[in-house]
């Protein structure tokens, strides 16, 4: 939506350019992360095709639209990527990891005149290792972004590894926000079935799930305390104000209708 090609984006970045007025006026902390919208109808109406784009050309578009996030939005932290995966699903383009850090390095390079930015990039807790690595090394990067959603693949425990993304990056001299947090509601055999992100999604609308929701956020907090994480934002914060009744079995219901109930509910609690 940064794109300056893409309808109406003007008015996009006129919109964030406020809203970071707004948080600084406030005395908080900015973080913006960086990536390719979902082009999905359970979130959003926008829609873009990257398939007329090479990898190249995705890297160079990216690089633009974060040089105007610096220069318009001017945020405290800005997350250069979030993770790799998802963008690969997103675009449907090609690229490998070693074409990927080449984009971070260089984007990082480019917003090196934005002293008051601190830039850094990220990983989901399901990511591989080496891409993790390859961020707590990269030169130019100030931190590491770190998402935290399944608890367990059955390989990968995500409060663990978060704990040693934070170890290992501050062994680097860099530090570590935990940029997205929420409890996926997907166990680690729907997970190695590829459950899709839409149907665990899905889940989280339903109040009885609060006291499950309640003990990750403390694991979290937790987590930030001990390895002194200075920025963490739970992802569905809407579920702070209001979540919704479980009915039974949503029948011809779909997740845009659901989604649609939710959020008038989370925008009508007081």
């Amino acid at each position: 939506m940064f794109d300056s090609a893409f309808p109406r984006s003007a008015e996009y970045v006129a919109f964030y350019r406020e809203v970071s007025e707004e948080v600084h006026s406030r005395g908080l902390l900015l973080l913006v992360e960086s990536g390719p919208v979902f082009p999905d109808a359970q979130y959003s109406n926008v829609r873009y095709d990257w398939a007329r784009l090479t990898p190249q050309a995705f890297f160079e578009q990216r690089r633009r639209q974060l040089q105007t996030i610096a220069e318009e939005v001017k945020p405290d932290l800005l997350s250069i990527s979030s993770e790799i995966g998802t963008e690969v699903m997103l675009t449907g383009l090609d690229f490998s990891t070693s074409q990927y850090m080449d984009f971070v390095r260089e984007a990082a390079e480019d917003l090196g005149g934005f002293p008051a930015t601190r830039e850094g990039a990220g990983a989901g807790s399901w990511e591989r290792e080496d891409y993790l690595r390859a961020l707590v090394k990269g030169p130019g990067l100030q931190f590491v972004n770190t998402h935290i959603y399944p608890l367990s693949n059955g390989r990968t425990e995500s409060v663990e590894w978060a704990d040693q993304a934070a170890a290992l990056a501050a062994s680097y001299g860099k530090e570590v926000v935990i940029g997205e947090a929420w409890l996926y509601k997907a166990t680690p055999g729907e997970l190695g079935d590829r459950i899709s992100y839409q149907q665990a999604y899905g889940r989280d609308a339903c109040s009885f799930w609060q006291p499950l929701d309640v003990r990750f956020i403390h694991a979290i907090a937790q987590l930030a305390a001990r390895r002194d994480v200075r920025y963490v934002s739970f992802f569905w914060s809407g579920f702070f104000s209001s979540c919704l009744e479980f009915q039974g079995p949503r029948g011809s219901s779909s997740m845009v209708d659901l989604y649609r109930q939710l959020n008038q509910a989370q925008f009508n609690a007081p």
